[in-house]
């Protein structure tokens, strides 16, 4: 919950902090001099200065709220609802509005998650928002002087906003909180587009009226009219005449009648805040006979706004112009420098990261090259006995597959040659049926394709029989046939015929 406020008025001519139990004030010494370029910059710092030990330990002010003496409404057309949009147009109008519309900060008084309509046959694409300008520069030297001083600032409202919030009751508080924290469209729900307008007003500090239009707590717009200077007493009772105001409210009445053209709605009640609460609801009777008033009346009305608004709307809008100042609010302070340091080292690091993974790859980009210049004379060398030009050409392998496709152009191909024949084998063979025998000696053994011979020397009879029977029984491609007849001693030869069905044999 809100518990410092701080309300600056007309270039920091009024600096008021405010706790429910506390209302302290600086004014400048003295007045801003024209010949001084750095008067109000100065002014401005000392407003910081003070506002800053006002604020001691705490280092925080949970609301800024702005007056209205530099901040109107205007009625814009513009494509879209997107605040860039809204602001180029408005920038744009204030060359027919003349050189008095300088703008500073503009941001449209509809729900931040409007969705601009779609254009019928026919139409245009155009929407008609309020808009809210500000001349903010003062404010923002303000806040960046706080800043530097350590102070943080939270929600960034004006007078209009605070008067909407405090007072317009025809939205409970915690509906509106509810709304909200559920990620709704801050205000656009069925219950608050339901709400009555309600009218407020309040005098100020500055001998002006000013008044603001709300529904369901949020701003629609709001206007000021200047009043003659009159004097107060510490009593609520009124202690003007209505002839007072006539002026103020012929201004008055004019606005709001101009605005309920524009937005095709009027305010349904009006609430009046001030110490001459009775005179001023005499001039509402008198211009605006159909709306019921309520009269509030307070000797300083500007404080009892903000006491009634820290003490009681726990709200803290952060986007939404029609509850605060959006642009304002979200300014970038001293959180956001660090954040944008530290990204700053960190981007710093990853460039350097980068920079060393970039010579680390240059370095083995020397070490591809050196290789490929290796690798390149290699193929130099074993290409020039070939042929010079495959050497020379700068793609080898291609060079070379053509070469090979050209020699084997005009010839059948290569032939696989036949499996030769089982000449070892035969010859383990005949070993293996000798290889249990003794005395025999072998005088020749010949395998060929056409002629396979084998002599021996047998010592006797039975080993003859035991060497014919070996070569009978095992397995082979030859078939032996002893050719001598009768004894099986001494010399006998072995004729082989091949087996195999081969167009060689």
């Amino acid at each position: 919950m809100s518990s410092i406020a701080c309300y600056i008025n007309n270039n920091a001519q009024l600096v008021r902090l405010l706790t429910p139990g506390s209302d302290s004030k600086w004014v400048p010494s003295n007045d801003l001099d024209e010949n001084d370029a750095f008067a109000l910059r100065n002014r401005l710092a000392d407003a910081a200065n003070w506002l800053t030990s006002a604020v001691g330990s705490k280092k925080r002010i949970d609301l800024v709220c702005l007056g209205v003496s530099d901040t109107m409404c205007r009625w814009l057309t513009a494509p879209s609802a997107e605040p860039s949009v809204i602001a180029a147009a408005a920038r744009g109008k204030g060359e027919e509005w003349g050189p008095g519309a300088g703008f500073g900060t503009i941001e449209p008084l509809t729900s931040p998650h409007r969705k601009a309509p779609k254009p019928g046959a026919g139409s245009r694409d155009e929407s008609h928002f309020p808009v809210l300008t500000i001349r903010d520069a003062p404010t923002r030297v303000l806040l960046d002087d706080l800043d530097a001083n350590g102070v943080r600032v939270g929600s960034v409202i004006t007078f209009w906003h605070a008067m909407c919030r405090a007072w317009d009751e025809t939205l409970p508080i915690d509906r509106a909180r509810e709304e909200l924290s559920g990620g709704s469209d801050n205000g656009d729900t069925e219950l608050a587009a339901a709400s009555p307008i309600t009218a407020i007003l309040t005098t100020t500090e500055d001998n002006s009226i000013a008044w603001a239009w709300s529904r369901g707590r949020r701003m629609i717009t709001g206007g000021r009219a200047a009043t003659p200077h009159t004097e107060h007493t510490d009593s609520p009772e009124p202690t003007a005449g209505a002839q007072t105001y006539d002026d103020a409210f012929g201004r008055i009445a004019l606005d709001w009648l101009t605005w309920s053209a524009q937005l095709g709605q009027a305010p349904d009640r009006i609430i009046i805040i001030s110490p001459d609460a009775d005179a001023i609801a005499g001039q509402c009777d008198r211009l605006w006979p159909a709306a019921p008033h309520r009269q509030i009346p307070e000797i300083d009305p500007v404080a009892a706004t903000l006491n009634r608004l820290i003490s009681a709307d726990h709200i803290k809008p952060e986007s939404d112009a029609r509850t605060c100042v959006a642009t304002l609010t979200n300014r970038p302070g001293r959180a956001h420098r660090k954040l944008n340091q530290w990204v700053g080292v960190i981007l710093l690091a990853s460039a350097v990261g980068v920079i060393g993974l970039g010579w680390r790859f240059q370095r083995q980009s020397r070490d591809y090259r050196k290789q490929e210049q290796g690798f390149q004379a290699t193929i130099t060398e074993k290409l020039s006995v070939i042929d010079d030009r495959l050497a020379r050409d700068p793609r080898p392998v291609r060079a070379l597959e053509n070469r090979i496709n050209e020699l084997a152009e005009g010839t059948e191909g290569f032939v696989e040659p036949e499996s030769p024949l089982p000449i070892l084998g035969e010859v383990l063979r005949v070993a293996k049926s000798l290889e249990n025998t003794e005395g025999v000696t072998v005088e020749r053994i010949e395998i060929t394709e056409s002629r396979s011979t084998l002599r021996l020397l047998i010592p006797d009879t039975a080993t003859g029989e035991q060497i014919i029977e070996a070569l009978r029984t095992s397995d082979g491609d030859i078939r032996w046939i002893e050719s001598t007849a009768g004894s099986l001693t001494g010399r006998i030869i072995f004729n082989g015929a091949w087996t195999l069905e081969d167009e060689r044999l």
